[in-house]
């Protein structure tokens, strides 16, 4: 018998296949095992293809297959092809359908991987799917355990699709293929879906599914790895690919090496010509920046690409080791042993949120969380695959990971996401609600959890319930948290038991239940960075209600995007700014019900036949952040510009002070011409980084350009001992290490009170507002540069009034100073933001000379909102200019206004408004006939002035 499968066996692929004579023996034929074209003509009156049997329930065989009835009649079809004349068509009248291989037919090679692919086409199906399903035999034709595979389940409406698996070989026992064609109802599609209580599964009673071009065929086996834990290379290592290719066709190949960036650009490539089938190599791409890549390797035989892959891969400068800070394309590589424990306390503040226990998840993710450092992961123990007789292999794969994290110090939380299924059928429960089993027999979800409860309660406090994209149901939740929690405690001292819940439910929630020791928050993807700070806060507010504090998990999206994270980093710092106080407030060690940052799967899992972890572009964002970010605390914030974000961090009191600060900043929505930090910012070097610790330029600022150019007022002085450095701010954070922190803090405190002036022309008491963040005294002079002070050609800028304009400054440390002046604004002065320049000279603790200082503050009516919309349109001597001028009353008065435009060598445009009811907007159109070719490109200023108090708001607007 065995001798008849292997004799048809041998046969099979010199009939099923293309004569290669007619196909030109292309290296690609030789790989084909076999291929099926449903062309031939029937050898039983069946009409069934030759070799293949309708593989429905029939006792009289036997065959048990439950939900395959005996009147679905798979048959060949000369009305329907793919290519040629024909295909195999799989009808339903109810109920699935299967079109089997014989077993034995097609032989493999134990060691070898394969790609089994064939065209599926389905017509008048609704509930319905095709799919294909590849099972792996042993030499007596029976299924080796873990080795079936199935394709996607589609409906194409029509259409021909490519449906495809991959079969990786390794198994020794491995020595034929099977195929099944099949056609599934919805009961057979999906296990978990099938057995959902209540769920009412409709079939098809009609409709079809037809099969066309199976191909098996055989496929090189290739390595890509630089060897590093989760594709992440820390500088001053440089990318190292290990290359192995195993191809058991035994032809020689080409192979193309490349490397692609973030951007979709190739910036690397590596050739070898004609090698040999089995072996290996080593490649080094010179790369310039770090960042996020991808890597690319092709087998071509002859010219026709037979085989490759892709491994995406971060390269990172790692500052938490203090590396050498050089060009990263001029090192040598350098072993260095990899620490395991955190290097700080923050780190414990990062989550790795897994959604898969994947079975090649290893103890080596210990490696993979401190080579990213992250400090805490949560694991998933149920889900809806996991049946009672799986529960041994799945505390096996939890010890191989738990243990490993524990003994690294990681935090660890358990996740009791979807309930099994058959569990789910048994307890007449909602998959999604994996609470609710608690509150049913102990008998019922017993089998499925306590062995694990025994094993790792001691060990791991921290469980959830339920996966993160989840919204739990309020009605209940308490009971059923109590009942979790019941059934923990008598092996798990101390259970925290959190839930799952989305970002708007939280910051809904009037309260959170004693009973629920934490949550775990999902952001949504669309949600803007901002949003985080919202959660802290609601945060804040619920657990003040609270006899003890809860646990908090905000969890992000780690995005596959090839794009720089840059919403990321901004949630990320926020974060962190959110929690300032509270994190300088505690310990560095009682970090436990602190908040943490989560990020879903910022690995994921790549390649079907040899999958491995490759990163997200998230992860090189997430670890080049926290070596910002750990041991340092925002301490102040920067006004730069309207729409600019800058934070000042510094070293927090219990690390070496070498630790220093840094700034990062990001532009959200000003003018890149105002996105700029022009400042001293201390005598250290400064260098600035981009996400991934690029070095970008750095530049003193111009300053006799500036004064040119009316930006900036000259210095007072002309030794120019602080020199100001300019950095432009682009929407990706950057970071600017080496700062001057209590200098920056000083910088930061600066302001003028009130903030708002309105724009009259009488004279205003203001505060010039500073504090001292020195340990030591300060004793110095400020002097007002600008608005006001001196032109650029010397002589002085009399619109402004200051008095005084020159100050003496003595504060204590710790302490702040207002300073009383005396200003008049100049009615001219466009309204809204400007900015106050300062020069000082301070003594503290050091001296610092000829500091350029600025703070911003705003002047108009804040009664008055005024909108210009500028249009140019026909007239009479010419294209006419008009200027559209919406004027809102958001004050309580009724208001009488004068509006007024003028233009160089044209007559002034007036209109008035007379009475303006609060609440009321009008408009009126200012008119420049012929004014089009004169007022082009150029700024034009709108003055809306109040008569009765002489009040003005000037608008400049660009005319198209």
């Amino acid at each position: 018998m065995v001798m008849a499968a292997l004799i048809l066996a041998v046969c099979i692929p010199a009939f099923a296949q293309q004569d290669e004579a007619k196909a030109g023996r292309t290296a690609f034929s030789r790989r084909v095992m076999a291929s099926f074209d449903f062309e031939d003509a029937p050898l039983d009156p069946g009409g069934v293809p030759r070799l293949w049997v309708r593989a429905q329930h029939d006792s009289r065989v036997p065959r048990i297959r439950p939900g395959f009835p005996i009147w679905n009649l798979a048959m060949l079809d000369d009305k329907v092809a793919h290519t040629g004349e024909g295909s195999v068509r799989l009808p339903t009248r109810g109920g699935s359908t299967s079109l089997l291989l014989d077993p034995g037919t097609i032989p493999t090679f134990a060691q070898a991987d394969y790609r089994v692919s064939v065209y599926v086409r389905t017509a008048g199906l609704k509930y319905a799917r095709a799919s294909l399903i590849v099972q792996v035999l042993d030499s007596s034709a029976e299924p080796i355990s873990g080795f079936r595979f199935q394709s996607k389940q589609v409906r194409t409406q029509g259409h021909w699709v490519e449906l495809a698996v991959q079969i990786p070989g390794g198994d020794t026992q491995a020595a034929y293929l099977q195929v099944d064609l099949v056609l599934l109802q919805p009961i057979a599609q999906d296990f978990a879906v099938a057995h959902e209580p209540h769920r009412v599964m409709l079939e098809d009673v009609s409709g079809a599914a037809w099969f066309d071009d199976l191909q098996i065929v055989l496929e090189p086996r290739v390595e890509l790895t630089t060897g590093e834990p989760g594709e992440v290379v820390l500088y001053p290592q440089l990318p190292k690919f290990d290359v192995k290719v195993h191809d058991m066709s035994g032809r020689p190949m080409d192979i193309r090496l490349s490397v692609i960036d973030a951007g979709g650009l190739e910036v690397a490539t590596h050739q070898v010509s004609r090698t040999r089938s089995r072996g290996s190599l080593s490649w080094k791409p010179e790369l310039k920046k770090f960042g996020w890549y991808e890597a690319r390797l092709t087998l071509m035989d002859k010219g026709q690409v037979v085989g490759g892959t892709q491994t995406p891969f971060v390269w990172l400068n790692d500052s938490s080791q203090d590396a050498e800070k050089s060009d990263p394309g001029t090192t040598t590589d350098t072993d260095s042993e990899l620490s395991l424990r955190p290097q700080s306390q923050d780190e414990r503040r990062l989550e790795a949120i897994i959604t898969e226990l994947h079975p090649e998840l290893n103890p080596a993710v210990d490696k993979l969380l401190a080579h990213s450092r992250i400090g805490a992961v949560t694991i998933p123990i149920w889900d809806q695959s996991l049946d009672q007789s799986q529960v041994a292999e799945r505390i096996r794969q939890i010890q191989q990971v738990s243990r490993a994290l524990v003994d690294a110090w990681r935090d660890v939380t358990f996740v009791l996401g979807r309930l099994p299924a058959d569990l789910a059928y048994k307890a007449n429960a909602d998959p999604r609600d994996p609470g609710s089993v608690f509150l049913s027999a102990d008998e019922l979800w017993k089998p499925y959890l306590y062995d694990i409860i025994d094993r790792f309660g001691q060990r791991v406090v921290r469980w959830r319930l339920g996966q993160i994209e989840d919204v739990i149901d309020p009605a209940g939740i308490d009971a059923k948290v109590q009942a979790v929690s019941s059934a923990l405690a008598p092996l798990v001292p101390g259970p925290l038991v959190s839930v799952s819940m989305s970002d708007e439910q939280l910051l809904n929630a009037q309260s959170i239940p004693e009973s629920i020791k934490g949550m775990s928050v999902l952001m949504q993807k669309d949600a803007p960075a901002e949003k985080i700070t919202q959660i802290l806060n609601q945060w804040n507010q619920l657990n003040a209600a609270r006899s003890e504090p809860a646990d908090l998990v905000v969890a992000l999206h780690a995005s596959r995007d090839s794009g720089v994270p840059a919403k990321l980093v901004q949630q990320m710092v926020l974060f962190w700014k959110a929690l300032g106080s509270e994190l300088e407030s505690r310990p560095a060690d009682r970090v436990e019900l602190l908040p943490r940052l989560g990020l879903i799967d910022p690995w994921y899992w790549k390649g079907e036949k040899h999958p491995r972890l490759v990163p997200t572009p998230a992860v090189g964002a997430w670890r080049a952040t926290i070596d910002r970010l750990a041991d340092r605390r925002v301490v102040a914030e920067l006004a730069i510009a309207p729409g600019v974000r800058a934070f000042v961090l510094g070293p927090v009191p219990w690390v070496s002070s070498d630790r220093g600060g840094v700034i990062v900043a990001w532009n959200e929505s000003a003018l890149p011409e105002d996105a700029v930090l022009r400042a001293f910012m201390g005598s250290d070097p400064i260098r600035v980084l981009d996400l991934f610790g690029n070095e970008m330029p750095v530049k003193l600022v111009d300053t006799a350009a500036l004064v040119l150019a009316g930006i900036e007022p000259p210095l007072r002085s002309t030794s120019n001992e602080s020199p100001s450095l300019e950095i432009p701010i682009p929407a990706e954070p950057i970071f600017i290490e080496g700062i001057d922190v209590a200098l920056m803090k000083f910088m930061a405190s600066l302001s003028v009170s009130p903030s708002f002036i309105q724009k009259t022309d009488e004279l205003h008491q203001i505060q010039l507002v500073m504090d001292n963040p020195w340990p030591a005294a300060l004793d110095g002079e400020v002097y007002i540069a600008a608005p006001g002070g001196f032109k650029p050609d010397g002589t002085r800028d009399r619109s402004w009034s200051f008095r005084p304009r020159l100050m003496s400054v003595q504060i204590e440390p710790g302490d702040s100073l207002s300073i009383p002046i005396e200003m008049v604004v100049a009615l001219a002065a466009e309204s809204g933001p400007q900015m106050m320049v300062l020069d000082a000279d301070i003594q503290t603790d050091r001296f610092y000379k000829d500091v350029r200082l600025r703070t911003r503050f705003e002047v108009g009516l804040d009664y008055l909102d005024v909108s210009v919309t500028p249009q140019v349109g026909p007239g009479k001597d010419g294209p006419d200019v008009v200027l559209d001028v919406r004027v809102t009353n958001k004050g309580n008065q009724v208001v009488t206004l004068q509006i007024h435009a003028s233009a160089p060598g044209l007559p002034r445009s007036k209109a008035s408004i007379g009475e303006l009811v609060p609440g009321a907007t009008v408009v009126r159109k200012l008119r420049f006939p012929g004014g089009a070719d004169i007022m082009r490109h150029r700024r034009v200023m709108v003055s809306v002035t109040d008569i009765d108090i002489n009040g003005r708001v000037n608008t400049a607007v660009v005319i198209p």
